[in-house]
């Protein structure tokens, strides 16, 4: 009789410890459609700060004004997902640095994801869009260097051009050329 109990008391807490662990195949559920680690606190106060500082009217000349792309990307007119290409800088720099492949852009709802392949790193961007103003604001994080975060800020021009700018040091621009 005593066995028996021992052996139900072990059968239940094997069942508990079992029970509490997550199959392989189940990955955590994320935000980002990417299904990576999603970012902290996007909507920040200091992204707030950086978005009422920002003063990139999208017009004529602005530096991501001449269309710098050559290849054409899948993409549809009215919607901003599909494959972009990327160049940033610091402010006063002379050059751009460009990514190293295309951007995806995917839209969640009233949220926007970025996943950048720089020439600098490999980065996911989290940003509320706001359809009203053409307006992107929340975080930039680097995916092999988590330090490497801030907030940042973006107009959508048209279908083929959103200016932006990080951490207000520097401008971030996207653009393509819908094929």
């Amino acid at each position: 009789m005593r066995s028996l109990l021992v052996l139900t008391i072990i059968v239940l807490a094997a069942t508990l410890v079992l029970a509490d662990k997550p199959a392989k195949n189940d990955k955590p559920k994320t935000r980002n459609p990417y299904g990576l680690k999603d970012i902290e606190d996007p909507d920040g106060e200091d992204v707030f700060d950086l978005l009422k500082t920002f003063d990139l009217k999208g017009d004529a000349k602005d530096a991501n004004a001449e269309q710098w792309v050559t290849d054409g990307t899948e993409g549809t007119r009215g919607s901003l997902d599909g494959e972009w290409f990327e160049r940033w800088n610091h402010n006063g720099q002379a050059g751009w640095n460009n990514g190293k492949s295309t951007t995806k852009i995917k839209t969640v709802a009233d949220r926007v994801y970025l996943l950048i392949e720089s020439s600098n790193g490999q980065f996911l961007m989290d940003l509320k869009y706001d359809k009203k103003t053409k307006t992107m604001a929340g975080r930039y994080r680097c995916i092999t260097h988590e330090a490497d975060t801030g907030p940042c800020v973006f107009k959508v021009v048209d279908d083929e051009r959103i200016d932006g700018s990080w951490r207000g040091v520097g401008r971030w621009d996207f653009r393509r050329k819908l094929k």
